[in-house]
């Protein structure tokens, strides 16, 4: 029995992602299923896993630091986006979204922004544990108070741009 063209078109895309549906089960799917599973039970490694129900989770929620990890990780979490955006807006202050630029010089301003924004997080997850560490609480306030004021400055300067041009 002969396969249609268009049946034979849909064979060849199901088996050209095949292999990402594989990879996905494998390295994704079972691996959370797995880990979802085991977090009911209590495993050392060298035992078999034993079932305790929500008892792990119990513990956790209880703990001070989860919520504190928690937080922290939240905040870095909603703190990228914001990074990125500080360097949109010092490349659009510094006029770079009028030039008229090409693709190539698009794609390595792109990955300029988001290196910029890679390079800031590293700095600043190395630096806030030595600050932390040697600064006081006020002098650590007035370097947040700085670093606001200057990308406030930024969009404001890059606002009163566009007003003026408008």
């Amino acid at each position: 029995m002969a396969l249609s063209k268009k049946t034979r078109i849909a064979v060849a895309g199901y088996l050209f992602l095949l292999p990402n549906f594989i990879g996905f089960l494998v390295f994704t799917s079972i691996p959370v299923v797995v880990s979802l599973v085991l977090s009911f039970c209590k495993w050392d490694l060298f035992t078999p896993p034993k079932f305790v129900g929500v008892h792990n989770f119990t513990l956790l929620f209880h703990d001070a630091d989860f919520w504190r990890y928690s937080l922290n990780t939240l905040f870095l979490m909603l703190a990228n986006p914001f990074i990125m955006l500080s360097f949109l807006a010092v490349f659009a202050a510094l006029g770079l979204h009028e030039t008229g630029i090409s693709e190539v010089k698009a794609v390595w301003l792109f990955v300029g922004i988001f290196g910029g924004s890679a390079s800031w997080w590293i700095i600043f997850r190395l630096a806030a544990g030595w600050l932390r560490g040697h600064l006081e609480r006020g002098g650590l306030h007035v370097i947040n108070l700085a670093a606001g004021t200057l990308i406030c400055g930024f969009g404001l300067w890059e606002f009163v741009d566009f007003l003026r041009h408008r």
